[in-house]
């Protein structure tokens, strides 16, 4: 199905279902961007390059900013943030790094992750990127994009994006590089076509401002206009012990020669039978 408007914030695969279970037991569903997505369905995910980033240092110091960024920009004058670390995240890519071994993962942590390091990736030919971080969403800057009469897009897009290295900082207006907040609308003008599969374990990664025309903006539809096949992303908060334990499953299945599809499939058997409650595994999506 390709969900429209409210649907794409709707974990519509694992809606119960009145005789017991959820939808997902009794039917194959596929979310996809458009139907002309169909005929890849099946297709095993070619894996040779990634990128894993996690364990990000939120209170890099300009100096280390200034140090890991390939390109010097203007720093926004955003108010300062206050990003919590997320210990779990460190933990899931160097889990993850381990079980891809065999293509020698990249990891970036710490301090480099800065926000530049990703848009280096663009036009690489990278076809794993794997995100373990927060994810943002400015709802009140939304609002004011939808009440006004300016073109749409790049400006939604402007309200989500991911949270990098030294992104509490971002309120230091002469530091000479980003500020560690990538926008969609930043990430929707790379090119990482070729990228099989982008992993948004951050919480939230998947909702989008919907329109009156059915529209929806979001990560999802920056990580397309990039070039990017598929995205397995989230629709809510998810626990940070059970978004590691889901990865951890989803990619040993991946490995195994499972699809994509498959392969959540698997992971979220998995979780389910040590957290029965959906809210521990419902949120997590692939959309081709």
């Amino acid at each position: 199905f390709s969900p429209v408007g409210c649907l794409n914030n709707i974990s519509v695969e694992n809606i119960p279902i009145p005789k017991g279970g959820y939808l997902s037991d009794i039917y194959e569903i596929h979310r996809l961007t458009s139907t002309r997505m169909i005929d890849r369905l099946n297709q095993i995910a070619d894996l040779s390059c990634a990128f894993l980033f996690g364990g990000l240092n939120y209170n890099s110091t300009t100096e280390e900013m200034e140090y890991y960024a390939s390109q010097k920009k203007t720093r926004s004058s955003d108010e300062l943030h206050s990003w919590s670390y997320l210990p779990e995240s460190l933990e899931e890519v160097q889990i993850i790094g381990n079980q891809l071994s065999q293509i020698n993962p990249v990891i970036i942590s710490g301090s480099e992750g800065v926000e530049e390091r990703f848009k280096r990736l663009s036009g690489e030919g990278v076809n794993l990127i794997h995100i373990a971080t927060h994810g943002y969403y400015d709802k009140e800057k939304a609002l004011k994009v939808v009440q006004s009469n300016n073109p749409i897009e790049d400006e939604a897009l402007k309200s989500f994006g991911l949270v990098f290295s030294g992104a509490n900082n971002s309120n230091i207006e002469e530091a000479e590089v980003d500020n560690g907040l990538l926008s969609a609308e930043e990430i929707s003008k790379l090119n990482l076509i070729g990228c099989e599969l982008v992993v948004l374990a951050a919480c939230g990664t998947g909702l989008g401002l919907t329109t009156s025309f059915d529209e929806s903006y979001g990560l999802i539809r920056a990580f397309k206009k990039a070039g990017c096949k598929s995205i397995l992303m989230s629709l809510w908060d998810v626990d940070d012990k059970v978004s590691q334990l889901f990865m951890e499953h989803f990619y040993q299945s991946l490995l195994a020669g499972f699809t994509k599809s498959e392969s959540i499939n698997e992971a979220r058997k998995k979780v389910r039978e040590v957290y029965l409650d959906p809210k521990y595994w419902a949120p997590f999506v692939l959309i081709d």
